[in-house]
């Protein structure tokens, strides 16, 4: 199964203290599934290499998943 880099920014970087993990994943479904579990929340976005895209993509290994939260302003 690859190693993916998984960076957190915002409420879940403060919730688990640091900003990168290592999981591993076969595809980006996957990966959303044992990071709701992680984070404990249901509510954000995912993407790969600084690109949003849908959950089909199946991940070779290398890749870096930014963990975006909900954003709210004005």
């Amino acid at each position: 199964m690859p190693d993916v880099v998984v960076r957190l920014w915002g409420r879940f970087a403060d919730q688990l203290g640091q900003r990168e993990l290592r999981l591993k994943a076969k595809s980006l479904k996957e990966l959303r599934e044992t990071l709701q579990k992680v984070l404990n929340s249901r509510n954000f976005s995912l993407a790969i290499n600084e690109t949003i895209t849908n959950e089909d993509v199946l991940l070779n290994g290398g890749e870096v998943v930014d963990v975006i939260p909900p954003v709210s302003g004005g």
